[in-house]
């Protein structure tokens, strides 16, 4: 623990760096729960993971998206769902990740790409 109380301002003012990536790394365990099996262990990863996002979702993801999630929109992949069909910059930027979190996917449908 003394590198967290060391290292606090540090972590602090480079979060919206690493917190994402972390959201990225997260994800990917837990989703590999879809492959079945003793895969499902990976659902645990929720415990931490979903916090996670919420977090992410009402700070880092408003600022990055640059407008405020509606009402009943908890998750980034909610968020993703609803801007994909978008033509701006936020569609664009909405598609590669959700092209991402797909890939990721064992199903291979995280985030519909057709809205």
């Amino acid at each position: 623990m003394s590198f967290l109380s060391d290292h606090w301002l540090v972590l602090l003012l480079t979060w919206p760096l690493w917190g994402p990536v972390l959201m990225l790394l997260l994800y990917f365990v837990y989703i590999q729960h879809e492959r079945g099996g003793l895969w499902r262990v990976c659902e645990t990863v929720a415990i931490i993971g979903y916090p996670w996002d919420w977090l992410l979702q009402y700070t880092l993801a408003q600022v990055y998206f640059w407008e405020i999630a509606p009402r009943g929109e908890s998750t980034i992949s909610m968020r993703l769902g609803r801007l994909v069909s978008r033509t701006d910059w936020r569609g664009i930027w909405s598609r590669r990740l959700a092209w991402l979190l797909n890939w990721m996917s064992p199903k291979g449908v995280h985030v519909p790409m057709s809205s």
